[in-house]
């Protein structure tokens, strides 16, 4: 009882938000990802491997590429632009 009491007494008002980036600076991140699995499910549910003979299922491969941009043309003003690119993949043996 006394801990909460004295938390109420020293607490003070936090603010929590976005920043904005300031005029001329910007902030890019690339990411890759890159999903080539080995194994497959067949009709009844079990694990196959994709190169597995007759018992293939094709293979897959999915390349994705994402880019995230923010500017700041104005101190109060901030640009974001979010640009994903995805390649898919896939053929039945």
């Amino acid at each position: 009882m006394l801990s909460g009491f004295a938390t109420v007494l020293v607490s003070v008002p936090v603010y929590a938000g976005a920043w904005l980036q300031k005029k001329g600076e910007c902030y890019l991140k690339v990411s890759y990802a890159l999903f080539k699995p080995s194994t497959a499910f067949d009709q009844n549910g079990d694990t196959v491997d994709l190169n597995a003979g007759d018992q293939s299922s094709g293979n897959y491969t999915d390349i994705s590429v994402n880019t995230y941009l923010e500017y700041g043309p104005h101190d109060k003003i901030t640009v974001i632009a979010n640009v994903p690119i995805k390649q898919g993949r896939g053929s039945d043996r």
